[in-house]
């Protein structure tokens, strides 16, 4: 299998725009920032909640135009075999299909996108969470921003 698998990336386009974010990155702590990083957060939070509500949307009338397109495909073969084949040659031929194949590898793309934003999105809560606790322990210390 020559698949890789790039975990710590993730690659989205909105509004034609493409976009790439180093998970990792995005996501760790600046403690000399930490009040900035605190009001940014519910903003982040929000744009990548929604870009991520966009792809769940997108994912699922990809999902219907696959079922539309295969029930299609499914009449189109059992009328060109005239009644004579059976489930199995029609299943076979709707695998082998590739405008389904590549609808599937598009869906499969998606798929990918949605699973990252939503580790993502949750990634923002919990950072939003521990900066959080960073900013009241900094506070009850009486610190100046990077003293954590």
């Amino acid at each position: 299998m020559n698949e890789k698998c790039s975990v710590d990336l993730l690659v989205i386009e909105v509004d034609g725009q493409r976009q790439v974010i180093e998970l990792r990155h995005f996501l760790s702590i600046d403690e000399n920032s930490i009040e900035k990083e605190l009001i940014e957060n519910p903003a982040q939070y929000a744009y990548y909640a929604s870009v991520l509500g966009w792809y769940e949307n997108l994912y699922s009338r990809v999902e219907d135009e696959i079922a539309v397109l295969e029930a299609k495909k499914d009449l189109e073969i059992r009328q060109e075999g005239g009644g004579e084949l059976k489930e199995r040659e029609v299943r076979s031929r709707l695998l082998l299909d590739r405008e389904l194949r590549e609808k599937k590898e598009y869906l499969f793309q998606i798929d990918e996108v949605v699973r990252k934003l939503r580790a993502l999105v949750k990634g923002i809560e919990k950072k939003g969470d521990r900066l959080a606790q960073l900013y009241s322990k900094w506070k009850l210390m009486g610190l100046k921003e990077g003293g954590l």
